[in-house]
């Protein structure tokens, strides 16, 4: 050959350096082939990486190596690096379990809320038609009878590649369906709140990454960007999310027993289903629960939990090998390779970022069965703070505990992405320094900070790990307290010092764990109520305590609230406190215990109740506001600002004999201090109850207030007759039907 010029050489040189990279390109599946036939030994489900440069310049490369004789380099998919799925033709028609997990959420305006969950599982089946690889629900909940069973009720869709020549030239190809599951349908709504419901989440782009194998399927994550139908952020419609999804073959554990609630037990568990009983018309609620036969299920925690509470979160986890009798559970700190998003991992998540200090559970649950075939739990870095700032010393200062002011918490939302209308909403959502969660003074005077703060992580994971057990929450587990155990149970919201308490499971956890994994037939003994009796019951509520509430937990705060702002050092009236008092009186389990609660209510205010003296200055308006304030929340106020509980209380003989001549009182101002607001109230009030009762008291009134006229003069006779054309509007008619 003759010489080149240096020019000439450097064009030869770049022409050989992108051949090289083309060639490099040329892609090949991870599978349990061999490297020149990845395909080889037919693997159900190969990773094809995908090459966003194929074309024109690939098919050149191609040739290229096609007349060299060349081999092309042997590669697997990065973490970061997208790939079509091969499926093979003999798993057509098979059951699986297709699942999504959200890994990362997060909206325009920079806001990642803690989201990181199982978004459902359901079990499908593969069909393909009309270039598209179709996923249709193959699980028992479908067919109703035997004479009509829908052929398929179609979850998601791939679309199929047929012209992916990398693909295509391998030996064994046509045993093989090559798809795209980043150009999915995955149709999804994005829930805002509870009370509002959900926006449609449409998909703009997406890719997939992190292809895993396992020993019976596979599992990838598809990073996605969209947008919803209304605003998601502060900042416009686009949110972007990270799915771990997981199809993996059906199979239901040996040995494992369906569990059907008796129809007389209370909702001890959380449920699956319900489930149709084919041919019958009826449906069954099984109970969810792990398959332990001679099992061992093993817990990763993240390694970004902080050192020193290692070993808190693993007994929190191992904790509840003692109520089995044996070891149903092991935990180890986890390493890189071990992610949450991944299908066969039960993870403990750690987010560093406390900005929504919360902890949940979630978890995979077979949809016929039951069965739970994994969990995650999430714990928020504010549950370490604040475990990091027990003091040594025992007393804990009440001025640091009890909340600024008396207003109601806000409610706090978590905005949940939902896949195909499925998702599995976390079984417990518990907030971090709650404000009503009040501090008690420290019973165990031997502890150093370090050691409660161990307790107190020990506690929220074994809450947790309970829930992941298939136990719902047991809020009158509190009224078992005693000094040294402050209730049966770790599935209670209990304040932070009774958390350091309890940090095990307790008598009612032991004895509903044995009845949900057959271990006995026996009901736990003692009171029980979950989360739906918190709207109904005064003594299934978050963070009360004690044996009797109302007496010994809720007077207390409310008579300390009570007396701070008729003494004129708070400038805050009763609010949270008065409607925590007011759901006794609307619901007690008792006439006599409704009867009580109204006269811790309205002892230091009544118009009969004494006057301090010396009277603190403002005291009679403070006085009159907070009677007001009695009257509206109890009858007139709308269901918003009641509280928990929000029903009028029952019309019984013994309220009654108390409220009659407290309004009496009231309209008549008999006390000295009631406003002309405040007689109004006592007007409506009156009207309200529509009683023969009430409407003697209004006549009986007016023909008093009618008396006082020749009396007044100025603007206390305009307002006395406009008091008495209040009663005249309600007394004609008085009855409303």
């Amino acid at each position: 050959m003759g010489s080149t010029s240096p020019a000439a050489r450097r064009r030869v040189g770049l022409g050989q350096a992108l051949l090289g990279a083309l060639l490099s390109l040329v892609p090949l599946p991870l599978g349990c082939g061999t490297p020149d036939n990845p395909l080889q030994g037919e693997p159900s489900f190969v990773a094809i990486p995908r090459d966003p440069h194929h074309g024109a310049l690939r098919a050149v490369a191609l040739r290229h190596q096609s007349l060299s004789g060349g081999t092309p380099e042997v590669r697997e998919p990065g973490a970061g690096e997208s790939f079509f799925l091969a499926i093979h033709r003999r798993e057509l028609g098979q059951r699986f379990f297709l699942h999504a997990f959200l890994r990362l959420y997060y909206t325009d305006d920079g806001v990642r809320p803690a989201s990181t969950r199982s978004m459902g599982t359901r079990v499908v089946t593969l069909r393909a038609n009309n270039n598209r690889l179709f996923f249709v629900r193959a699980d028992d909940n479908l067919a109703s009878s035997d004479t009509f069973e829908p052929d398929g009720v179609m979850v998601e869709a791939y679309p199929i590649i047929r012209d992916y020549e990398p693909f295509q030239r391998l030996p064994g190809a046509e045993h093989y369906l090559l798809v795209d599951p980043a150009a999915g349908l995955s149709r999804m709504t994005l829930i805002l709140s509870d009370a509002f419901g959900g926006a449609r989440f449409e998909r703009d782009l997406s890719y997939l990454r992190a292809f895993r194998r396992f020993d019976d399927g596979v599992g990838y994550e598809n990073v996605i960007t969209g947008h919803a139908n209304v605003p998601v952020s502060t900042d416009g419609f686009r949110a972007s999310a990270t799915l771990g999804v997981a199809l993996r073959r059906y199979r239901e554990s040996p040995g494992f027993q369906i569990y059907l609630p008796r129809p007389t037990d209370p909702p001890y568990y959380f449920l699956a289903g319900p489930l149709l009983r084919r041919n019958t018309g009826e449906r069954q609620n099984v109970a969810a629960h792990w398959a332990i036969q001679e099992r061992t299920h093993e817990w990763v925690i993240s390694p970004l939990v902080p050192a020193r509470y290692h070993e808190a979160v693993r007994q929190g986890v191992e904790d509840w090998n003692a109520v089995f009798g044996r070891q149903v559970f092991r935990a180890r700190l986890g390493t890189e390779a071990d992610d949450p998003g991944q299908d066969d991992k039960n993870y403990i998540i750690y987010d560093a970022d406390p900005s929504l200090g919360v902890a949940y559970a979630n978890w995979r649950v077979n949809p016929n069965t039951g069965e739970i075939r994994g969990a995650s739990v999430y714990i928020n870095r504010q549950w370490f703070d604040a475990a990091d700032s027990f003091p040594d010393d025992p007393r804990m200062a009440r001025a640091e505990q009890l909340p600024a002011a008396e207003a109601e918490p806000a409610p706090r939302t978590v905005p949940r992405l939902m896949w195909e209308g499925v998702t599995d909403p976390p079984l417990c959502q518990m907030w971090a320094q709650d404000p009503r969660a009040l501090l008690e003074q420290d019973s165990d005077q031997q502890l150093t900070g370090a050691e409660k703060g161990q307790r107190y992580i020990r506690h929220v994971i074994a809450h947790e790990i309970g829930h992941t057990l298939g136990l719902r929450h047991n809020f009158k587990g509190s009224l078992a307290w005693t000094p040294e155990l402050p209730g049966s149970t770790v599935m209670e919201y209990q304040s932070t010092a009774e958390r350091i308490q309890i940090y095990q499971p307790g008598p009612y956890d032991r004895e509903a764990i044995r009845l949900l994994y057959g271990m006995t037939t026996d009901r736990p003994r003692g009171p029980f109520c979950t989360d739906s009796g918190v709207q109904t019951d005064p003594e299934c509520q978050q963070f009360d305590s004690r044996a009797d509430p109302l007496v010994e937990f809720w007077k207390p705060r409310y008579d300390g609230f009570v007396r701070d702002y008729l003494n004129g050092t708070s400038s805050t009236a009763p609010n949270a406190s008065l409607n925590n008092m007011l759901m006794f009186v609307r619901a007690g389990r008792s006439a006599a215990q409704r009867l009580q609660a109204w006269d811790f209510v309205i002892a230091a205010v009544a118009t009969t109740a004494p006057v301090p003296m010396p009277m603190p200055a403002g005291y009679g308006s403070r006085r009159d506001f907070l009677a007001r304030r009695i009257l509206l929340r109890t009858w007139l106020e709308p269901a918003s600002a009641r509280g928990n509980i929000t029903q009028d209380p029952p019309l019984e003989p013994g309220l009654l004999a108390r409220w009659l001549p407290e309004l009496r009182g009231n309209l008549l101002n008999a006390d000295g201090f009631r406003s002309h607001a405040t007689r109004r109230v006592a007007v409506d009030v009156l009207k309200k109850l529509q009683l023969v009762e009430a409407q003697v008291v209004l006549r009986e009134a007016r023909a008093a207030l009618a008396a006082q006229l020749p009396m007044l003069s100025g603007e206390a006779l305009l307002l006395q007759q406009d008091l008495i054309s209040r009663i005249d509007a309600a007394l004609s008619p008085y009855f409303d039907s």
